[in-house]
């Protein structure tokens, strides 16, 4: 539109007003297509707003898994040391009635060879002792009593006195003898000692 004088816009309304109503449509399809604008920024941020609430939500649930994580993993150690302390303790019994047949059946004072070509004198009674005592976990074991003492109870009963460690604690006691055979092992640490 131009500038011209007032007595030309008075003499042509009907131009003046197409001008008009051209501009303000103009002007009114801008402001549309702002607000349209806005609108679709304000939606996506209220969308991109939920989605970060979302992943909050996220470092909550990785938390707990690493808590759940470490706990089963606490939980599957105790259960592997448990099965480990079960093998240990049948190991243990496996080979105390293991000697205690190698005794009766293959030992100096038993009557056959259980074990053939093994010499049964080879195998005297102190030596059939340590081993006992070696299955049961003790170490640096020593037979107290005189070996003379031992080999006469070879085939007869009576007690040989013996020390030995296990653990770091110094055990002392005494084995029972029945028949030449290991009847019992009576060992005390040097804790029973103090009241």
């Amino acid at each position: 539109m131009s500038f011209q004088p007032l007595t030309l816009l008075l003499a042509d309304p009907i131009s003046l007003g197409v001008e008009v109503l051209y501009l303000l449509g103009a002007v009114i399809g801008a402001l549309l297509v702002i607000i349209w604008m806005l609108w679709r920024m304000i939606s996506a941020l209220a969308e991109q707003a939920e989605q970060l609430d979302a992943l909050q939500g996220l470092e909550e649930i990785a938390e707990s898994l690493d808590e759940m994580a470490k706990g089963s993993d606490e939980l599957g150690r105790r259960r592997l040391e448990h099965v480990l302390i079960d093998i240990r303790d049948g190991q243990k019994r496996f080979e105390e009635r293991w000697l205690a047949q190698m005794e009766k059946h293959g030992g100096a004072g038993g009557a056959g060879g259980a074990m053939p070509g093994i010499d049964s004198s080879a195998t005297s009674l102190s030596e059939r002792i340590t081993n006992r005592l070696l299955a049961m976990g003790f170490e640096r074991i020593e037979v107290l009593s005189p070996i003379e003492e031992v080999d006469s109870m070879a085939d007869g009963d009576g007690e040989v006195r013996v020390e030995a460690r296990r653990g770091g604690v110094a055990h002392k006691g005494h084995v029972l003898l029945r028949e030449g055979s290991i009847a019992d092992v009576r060992l005390r640490d040097g804790y029973d000692a103090f009241p």
